[in-house]
């Protein structure tokens, strides 16, 4: 003899509810993933372009570099802390903040910007890293550009985007 242990609207209902719910979570895990790096790229434009703004600034003048730093290099998102350094090849800081001395990729300079994460004033950083090739007859022939900005913004843009998405989502279940 077989014994219901419901009816099967609500076994059925608990059975869409179920598949309902884990779709729900793959969805949001992948909205947090997307986000998480639409937002990185959108920031790493901006970190990028001022490391490119600084370096367009940098030249040599005699035996020194010289960087004329923009302005405009540093108008950023509110709430965004910036660092930046500009190391001459000797890899002494020639402008910017002297205590910043992020890893410098001297091999990889010619390949372009240099993404990565680090740490700075107990604050996680995103940091470029770019080279501005000099007219030297030295090893590291490289005028020197790392930007690091927070990484607040960036996070808190992500979770604006994918709290929006979670309630659209939360909406369509009830909904479904």
């Amino acid at each position: 003899m077989i014994v219901a242990r419901g009816s099967l609207y609500t076994r059925l209902a608990l059975r869409v509810s179920l598949v309902i719910a884990a779709s729900a979570a793959v969805l949001l895990a992948a909205i947090w993933y997307t986000t998480q790096m639409a937002a990185n790229e959108a920031y790493d434009r901006l970190l990028t372009g001022n490391a490119l703004q600084i370096a367009e600034n940098t030249w040599l003048q005699g035996d020194s570099v010289t960087v004329d730093v923009p302005v405009a290099a540093f108008m950023l998102t509110p709430g965004v802390r910036t660092f930046y350094t500009v190391l001459d090849p000797q890899g002494r800081s020639i402008a910017g903040d002297p205590d910043f001395k992020p890893p410098i990729p001297w091999n990889r300079l010619a390949d372009g910007p240099q993404l990565f994460d680090g740490v700075y004033q107990n604050a996680e950083v995103r940091i470029a890293v770019l080279g501005r090739r000099l007219a030297l007859d030295h090893p590291h022939p490289w005028a020197v550009v790392a930007v690091a900005q927070t990484k607040t913004a960036r996070l808190s843009f992500a979770k604006s985007l994918s709290g929006n998405a979670a309630i659209v989502i939360a909406v369509m279940a009830i909904l479904t």
